[in-house]
């Protein structure tokens, strides 16, 4: 039987353009039929997502015996190794609202890490530009769902939710993973 292919269109939001009443009922199309969409022109910086990029590999290059120092059994629970909840990434977590602060105690407890205070202050400058855009599309979301939603769920539930953000290093499939180590 011949293969079929057939081709969808994720839906779009660009947050960059001011919310009408056709910006709304697409993007509450997008969530009742699909569940996600595809944000364009969110405004973060590139140069900021470089930059922890960068930082955040060099904590992934350490070696497992220094990463481990935040794992699950450590004080500060930060790192998740491979094969907790997948054999193809590592993570790292970096709870809001103060970024700086979380960043800051991790790599506390890497002393071979290089740059530990370059490294959270991109993570606070990350943090800070995701939050706002978290912020700005919830608020969007609820204010598809109808302005009572806007107003009603958006003060009470999301104002005050600070969230973290979760640096992933992922494996290729098929690369080994030795006691932490890739191979």
């Amino acid at each position: 039987m011949p293969e079929s292919h057939s081709s969808v269109e994720l839906p779009v939001f660009d947050i960059s353009q001011p919310i009408s009443p056709s910006c709304l009922s697409s993007l509450s199309l997008a969530c009742n039929e699909w569940g996600f969409f595809h944000i364009i022109n969110h405004g973060v910086s590139k140069d900021v997502y470089r930059k922890l990029h960068s930082l955040s590999t060099s904590i992934f290059s350490l070696p497992y015996d220094s990463k481990i120092k935040l794992g699950p059994s450590s004080l500060v629970k930060t790192y998740t190794p491979h094969f907790i909840a997948s054999p193809f990434f590592e993570s790292l977590r970096v709870s809001g609202p103060d970024f700086f602060a979380s960043a800051q105690s991790s790599t506390a407890f890497l002393p071979d890490h290089p740059n530990p205070d370059e490294f959270s202050e991109a993570v606070k400058e990350y943090g800070t530009e995701m939050s706002e855009l978290s912020r700005r599309i919830v608020k969007a979301v609820l204010m598809s769902m109808g302005e009572d939603s806007a107003e009603k769920f958006y003060e009470s539930d999301f104002n005050n939710c600070h969230g973290y953000l979760r640096i992933n290093s992922y494996s290729p499939p098929g690369s080994s993973t030795v006691d932490g180590e890739r191979s």
